[in-house]
């Protein structure tokens, strides 16, 4: 026998979610909603995918652009110090101190700043190709190779090094001290024709350009440094990379919610490498994440407990999608019942639920045996609810359970409880029957 009845409730998120998606699924197609839902689903991934592709594009447009300042400025600081080199310096007029580039935002600007660099380049690239007659053998080539322009890493170094070698560096000591550099940048982090780095361009030319002025142990102090930067870098760009997969992941994990298209939008930039990932935004969108998955577990809890009932032959008043999110009273109640109906309350922040029998109307009369029976009646039946309900992931455990009539059944207004459909209010009622011994 059981009169009131509380138990602590818990969620299997994936069997929960699994039946809930079913149910929906199956009252989508009865109320032909399926079709409309389907489109508005399509709709809102296509404006996804649209603004994700705008901001790839725009991306790989300021990673290019970036990539295309680091090419010219490497060329034109490789071309102004092989003509310094050859003692030609004042033949041509630079302003490299006060060409300062704009940010990568601004394609425009970044345009008009890479002309700049490539017309002093090339002025410098024509005055050394007119000494170019006048060169022999080595000296020939080592200026064809300054000429080349080549942007990967190994091409800079041997543009460093034709370099020194054109202002008469000892070929023997400029190769040493090639071989050092290499040593070091071979663990440097680069794609394939990715150029070195500025400080790091910087650092290897004054270590090629060292060959036979310094000593020995400055010289491994200078690759000391080389060895840090090198390492700073890779440190670096494994962070960027750790922040473009984390962005991604989580904008891969945010619900399709339009509320939350600016967060989306501000991870896909951290993604697209346009920014690194602040901790700030990354726990906005976590909370954002975890709020949305709870929303929608206590959404799938409410639907279940509806057709769970429904199922089962018990007439529910539509439930809340957040009863299990902030609480509250369903009633419901079988046909044939009269003015008895099962009370369920939740209170989510104690994961408990709380299950009496009510009757409507007032306390006039000895209606003892009655209220006896009906909870004798639930008494039977909510052992299947609650394994049906375990099977579609709400797991119920009774922690309190009172005899019948171990308390009254409460009474209360009719208001307060849901109107019986017309058919039912039609069917008689079964009647309550006990064999008194």
């Amino acid at each position: 026998m059981s009169g009131p009845c509380a138990a602590g409730f818990g969620l299997e998120a994936g069997v929960l979610i699994a039946a809930a998606e079913a149910i929906r699924a199956a009252q989508a197609i009865a109320q032909g909603y399926a079709e409309e839902e389907m489109r508005q689903a399509v709709e809102h991934a296509e404006r996804a995918a649209e603004r994700r592709r705008l901001r790839e594009a725009a991306a790989a447009g300021r990673e290019a652009r970036q990539r295309d300042l680091a090419q010219r400025e490497s060329r034109l600081r490789q071309l102004a110090a092989a003509w310094e080199g050859l003692g030609r310096a004042k033949a041509v007029h630079l302003k490299l101190d006060t060409a300062v580039p704009p940010p990568p935002s601004d394609p425009d600007g970044i345009a008009r700043h890479l002309a700049l660099l490539d017309e002093r380049a090339g002025a410098i690239a024509a005055a050394l190709a007119g000494l170019a007659d006048g060169l022999a053998g080595t000296a020939q080539a080592d200026l064809s190779a300054i000429l080349a322009g080549g942007t990967s890493a190994r091409a800079q170094l041997e543009a460093h090094a034709a370099r020194l070698r054109l202002a008469g560096a000892a070929a023997a000591e400029v190769e040493a001290r090639r071989a050092t550099v290499e040593r070091v940048l071979a663990r440097l982090a680069l794609g394939p024709d990715e150029g070195l780095p500025a400080e790091i361009e910087a650092l290897a030319a004054e270590i090629l350009a060292a060959a036979g002025a310094v000593s020995e142990a400055r010289a491994e102090a200078l690759a000391s440094e080389l060895r840090l930067r090198v390492q700073r870098h890779n440190d670096a760009r494994a962070a960027r990379e750790a922040d473009r997969q984390a962005a991604a992941e989580l904008v891969a994990a945010l619900p399709a919610d339009e509320a939350l298209d600016a967060l989306r939008d501000a991870l896909a930039d951290v993604a697209a490498g346009a920014a690194p990932l602040a901790a700030d935004l990354a726990g906005r969108a976590r909370a954002a994440i975890a709020a949305a998955e709870k929303a929608r577990l206590d959404a799938a809890a409410a639907l279940v407990l509806e057709q769970s009932l429904k199922d089962l032959g018990y007439a529910v008043e539509e439930i809340d999608a957040t009863l299990f999110a902030e609480g509250g009273v369903a009633h419901f109640q079988k046909a044939g019942w009269g003015d008895y109906h099962v009370r369920l309350r939740v209170d989510p922040k104690r994961g408990a639920l709380n299950f009496n029998v009510v009757r409507a109307g007032t306390a006039n009369g000895d209606r003892r045996v009655e209220d006896m029976m009906a909870e004798e009646r639930w008494c039977a039946e909510f052992p299947q609810l609650f394994a049906t309900l375990a099977a579609r992931g709400l797991k119920v455990q009774v922690t309190r359970l009172l005899q019948a009539g171990e308390v009254p059944v409460q009474v209360v207004d009719a208001a307060s409880l849901p109107r019986r459909a017309e058919a039912d209010e039609a069917r008689p009622a079964a009647p309550l029957k006990k064999e008194l011994r």
